[in-house]
């Protein structure tokens, strides 16, 4: 029987009186696990998937109308991240962003090159993308060093996820 003040979590074919005997089972144990070796492959093949289509971009010598946003929010996202994962002292957070500022970088740069000086469908100009990399960049830098690291952690996890 149950009290009002019961927590009870219903599950097919059982009912979970706590949340803590959840994390006991093996079954939640082990997709933690797969997760945690998959999360960092398919985060790397997002940030390679770019590639065919900058090739695309050099091969012609012309962007078209394609968004440069991509690129530039792979680098604030991935930056955002790799200070949260710092501040949280979580490895396979930091060390997974990592590719994605560096191959944001090389695709932004790749897009410049191919890209009219005077384009604004980007979405806006290439130099208020550059602006808006460094506003992020300076905040979080901000909180890291401004705030306690627990404070800021939180802090730069929720920008994290506003970015997401």
């Amino acid at each position: 029987t149950f009290h009002s003040n019961t927590k009870a979590i219903f599950m097919p074919g059982r009912i979970i009186n706590d949340m803590s005997s959840m994390s006991d089972s093996p079954l939640v144990t082990g997709l933690a696990h797969l997760c945690g070796i998959a999360a960092p492959i398919v985060s790397f093949t997002v940030v390679l998937s770019p590639i065919s289509t900058l090739r695309k971009v050099a091969n012609e010598k012309k962007t078209g109308n394609l968004p440069l946003l991509p690129y530039t929010s792979m680098i604030s996202n991935g930056f955002v991240w790799i200070i949260y994962g710092l501040l949280k002292s979580e490895r396979k957070i930091w060390v997974t962003n990592v590719p994605g500022v560096i191959l944001g970088c090389y695709y932004a740069y790749e897009y410049r090159k191919y890209c009219p000086r005077n384009a604004a469908n980007l979405p806006g100009t290439f130099s208020q993308h550059v602006n808006a990399i460094f506003f992020i960049a300076i905040f979080t830098l901000l909180a890291a060093f401004g705030l306690s690291r627990e404070a800021a952690a939180s802090l730069v996890g929720m920008e994290g996820g506003v970015f997401c």
